[in-house]
């Protein structure tokens, strides 16, 4: 029951919120009368296309990694618990915004274009991948920290 709802906050933390920060700012900024035009959102997403697309290999590498560990006594423990699945759900939770992050960066960069929708988009994308590799690396110094 507890690894469901760890499971039901990953995702909460990670799509709700983001989705909520980037409706919050888009709407602030309309607000202010920003000028999304003038926001250099196509060439950050050319240098954000790298970092994500390499964040995706790492991560990808990772799930490989625990797929085939054998370990110790903690790593079989933690195989068997409930603990190892939301591990695992949370990495592929990430692989999959961080896959999304990079496909978005692609079209982008393909039709060249740049608005009020994609800026919402490019929040929501930082902020949910931002979050996602934050419960990663939370999870793995919790295993690191375990297995010792």
């Amino acid at each position: 029951m507890k690894s469901k709802i760890d499971r039901i906050v990953i995702i909460i933390a990670s799509t709700i919120v983001p989705l909520f920060i980037a409706f919050l700012l888009v709407k602030y900024l309309s607000n202010i009368k920003y000028d999304f035009a003038v926001f250099q959102g196509i060439e950050i997403i050319k240098t954000l296309i790298g970092v994500w697309s390499t964040l995706l290999g790492f991560m990808i590498t990772a799930i490989s990694i625990l797929l085939t560990i054998g370990g110790n006594e903690y790593i079989k423990a933690l195989r068997d618990s409930d603990h190892y699945r939301t591990v695992m759900f949370t990495q592929f939770m990430t692989c999959i915004l961080l896959f999304l992050a990079t496909v978005f960066s692609i079209i982008i960069i393909c039709i060249n274009v740049w608005n009020i929708i994609c800026f919402g988009l490019l929040v929501f994308l930082l902020f949910s991948t931002f979050i996602g590799i934050g419960f990663c690396i939370f999870f793995l110094f919790f295993m690191i920290f375990k297995s010792r």
